[in-house]
């Protein structure tokens, strides 16, 4: 396992623990591929991925997905922040979404940026993602593990209580997703023990 204050260089970029925290290496907790990174934040500190070229502006169907493992629920929300380094540097990230961790074990997310993640009407590349650790948690880690970065993002990606709705108003091919999950929740609670 490496543990590390400094970026560790990956083909999904330079990641970085910066302003406090930090990341390590290793193959526990493991989904799909040969390591994993774990993160480990504390107030006021991110993980930055830096060293990025894309242009979801050129590619409207572009997007990013990704596990996450959480060993711990809490009822906040991961902020991922997408975009120019000098938009994010100012506050002004061009893509943002949520991610809740208000459960146990792996979770995958989905985004297609300019449909899920878009914060303007400029589309501006992606130089770097910062992801911001939920308000209000002093302290916590995560462990990520098969992040990619696609030019078609796959356009059956849906929601659930963790995973971002996608924004209203989408209609096509997207605004469904979100609504078939919610039509699933349970309406009443269900029984604790079952019985014949």
């Amino acid at each position: 396992m490496t543990s590390a204050t400094q970026p560790i260089t990956s083909p999904f970029g330079s990641w970085e623990a910066a302003a406090g925290g930090f990341i390590r290496v290793g193959d526990r907790p493991l989904k799909l591929a040969i390591q994993s990174l774990t993160w480990t934040w504390n107030v006021g500190s991110h993980l930055s991925i830096n060293g990025l070229t894309l242009t979801p502006a050129t590619q409207p169907a572009s997007g990013m997905h990704g596990w996450i493992y959480n060993a711990h629920p809490i009822s906040g929300r991961l902020l991922f922040q997408a975009g120019s380094s000098a938009d994010i540097a100012a506050g002004t990230p061009g893509y943002q979404f949520q991610f809740g961790l208000n459960f146990t074990g792996w979770r995958q997310f989905m985004i297609q940026f300019m449909s899920d993640a878009a914060q303007s009407a400029t589309h501006g590349p992606i130089e770097q993602i910062v992801i911001r650790p939920p308000a209000g948690a002093a302290t916590g880690d995560i462990t990520c593990d098969s992040f990619e970065f696609t030019p078609q993002e796959s356009p059956n990606r849906s929601a659930d209580l963790q995973i971002p709705e996608h924004p209203p108003g989408l209609g096509g091919y997207c605004q469904h997703w979100p609504l078939h999950y919610l039509g699933e929740v349970p309406r009443l609670p269900l029984p604790k023990t079952v019985t014949d």
